[in-house]
């Protein structure tokens, strides 16, 4: 993801519609389509701005409209919350995985200011305002909290099904762990434990804010008695 210009409106750093689409790999239209399809769920104010008339010709003569076209008659502002909506809208692990990085890089990056710009702040800060950023901040974690496991926390689920169901097959080595067939019974019956629980068919539709509920039922479950015995059967030594 190249590095975006910040561009702010009402004190709060926001996206035009172009940098959306590039942030996301995708393009302007597929960005309007997946609005005007889904414009029930979006909020005026809170997930995006629309400026036209004066408005709009206020914000591109500021410093830091972030386009050098002054012919445009509308523009769409996207906020944080509306990016998370966008992102929902793709609905691909590409575009989660890039909803997180442009949270890290962009909405959320750390920038030092000037001694006399934290002076202003300091100045222009007021509980109100603190309060604002506490609410916001609060309801991106529940919304992060909200979305799907990102690939690498599915892989990490896979690992820990896979560790699991060896130690259960005794070991790598051992005539059950060799079983292809008996190894594939002991994965199956994990893997469709935890998604039985969630009413899914793959780890990528549980939601991360259940991240600690699938660990603890790998770490509590208890292997099927017909399949303990295939195991034992298939380890035993006879001399």
């Amino acid at each position: 993801m190249n590095e975006l210009k910040i561009i702010t409106y009402q004190n709060q750093r926001i996206l035009n519609t172009q940098q959306l689409a590039e942030s996301y790999d995708t393009s302007v239209k597929r960005i309007s389509q997946n609005f005007n399809t889904n414009k029930e769920r979006y909020q005026e104010g809170k997930h995006y701005f629309f400026l036209q008339g004066e408005e709009l010709s206020s914000f591109l003569q500021s410093a830091n409209c972030g386009t050098q076209n002054q012919k445009v008659r509308s523009m769409y502002l996207w906020t944080e919350k509306g990016a998370f909506l966008h992102a929902k809208s793709l609905n691909t692990d590409k575009a989660w995985e890039l909803y997180d990085k442009l949270v890290d890089s962009y909405f959320r990056k750390t920038v030092i200011p000037s001694l006399a710009e934290q002076a202003r702040i300091a100045l222009a800060l007021s509980s109100e305002t603190a309060g604002r950023v506490e609410e916001i901040n609060d309801d991106l974690q529940n919304f992060k909290k909200d979305i799907p496991l990102l690939p690498v926390e599915c892989d990490d689920v896979q690992k820990a099904v896979r560790q699991l169901g060896t130690k259960i097959l005794g070991g790598h080595g051992t005539p059950a762990y060799r079983d292809d067939s008996l190894r594939g019974r002991v994965y199956a019956d994990i893997g469709r434990e935890i998604k039985h629980k969630f009413g899914v068919r793959s780890y990528k539709a549980i939601k991360r804010k259940y991240l600690d509920d699938v660990n603890e039922i790998i770490e509590k479950y208890t292997c099927p008695k017909d399949i303990l015995e295939d195991i034992i059967a298939a380890n035993k030594v006879t001399s």
